[in-house]
């Protein structure tokens, strides 16, 4: 049985961050494993869903604060 792809990879930029990872071919929208990095530096890795923060996260705010958790549609 073939399999149909739904994502690819994209460097997205947008006005205050740059996204890295997976999105959906035909919406566009995160979706999937990927990084954002704001221009305050503030680093989210997370899985993402229908482009909201969805799943097993880690925030890093700076070398000494950061936070981890479960998100669903945006939030903890």
């Amino acid at each position: 049985m073939t399999q149909i792809q739904t994502t690819t990879t994209r460097f997205i930029e947008y006005r205050n961050a740059v996204y890295q990872g997976c999105t959906n071919l035909k919406s566009r929208k995160r979706n999937g494993p990927g990084i954002l990095i704001t221009d305050s530096n503030t680093i989210i890795i997370s899985e993402w869903k229908n482009d909201q923060i969805s799943g097993k996260t880690i925030m890093i705010t700076d070398p000494e604060n950061y936070g981890f958790g479960e998100f669903n549609r945006g939030e903890i």
